[in-house]
């Protein structure tokens, strides 16, 4: 069981390239539930839905999602950040800041993501940064994806904070 003090602490220290900084009670409130995958997607208009659905659940590349809207490979990253942003935004993330700049890292992001494989990292924008919060929660709203261990939450834990946890 992850505590949410770990969760808190981890989050009182993500900043944001923009010199934001995300404390705590906006990346892990322990009073949201989670929401399921329905109601992060009933909010959605028609085609951010669709490409979300095609992203996470059909697990559909950036290219193919494209052809199948017949629209450019940067247009369907565009989409996709958009409706992860619109999702943020309804999660609670603060307004959507339509903000596109880093729409393929986000789709690099999430492709490493939903293919189970380490995602590369970059400095983020404040937008960028909510579509990638908003990106995790629908991964882990689909059933069979695994929240993360204890082990690996204490892993972080330790990065953040060397040699103090065991005080904690």
């Amino acid at each position: 069981m992850i505590e949410m003090r770990s969760l808190g602490q981890v989050g009182a220290h993500l900043t944001v390239i923009a010199g934001h900084t995300f404390h705590a009670g906006e990346v892990a409130t322990p009073w949201r539930s989670t929401l399921s995958l329905r109601a992060l997607l009933d909010p959605l208009p028609g085609e951010l839905r669709l490409v979300t659905v095609l992203r996470f659940l059909r697990r559909r590349t950036v290219g193919q999602i494209a052809t199948q809207l017949g629209v450019s490979q940067p247009a369907a990253a565009i989409l996709i950040f958009t409706a992860l942003e619109d999702i943020g935004a309804q999660m609670g993330f603060g307004p959507a800041l339509d903000d596109p700049s880093q729409a393929t890292e986000v789709a690099a992001f999430i492709d490493h993501l939903v293919t189970r494989r380490r995602p590369p990292r970059f400095e983020a924008t404040a937008a960028a940064f909510q579509a990638l919060l908003a990106a995790t929660c629908v991964h882990a709203a689909i059933a069979g994806n695994d929240l993360p261990r204890a082990r690996f939450m204490r892993s972080l834990e330790e990065r953040a904070y060397p040699g103090r946890i065991a005080a904690l």
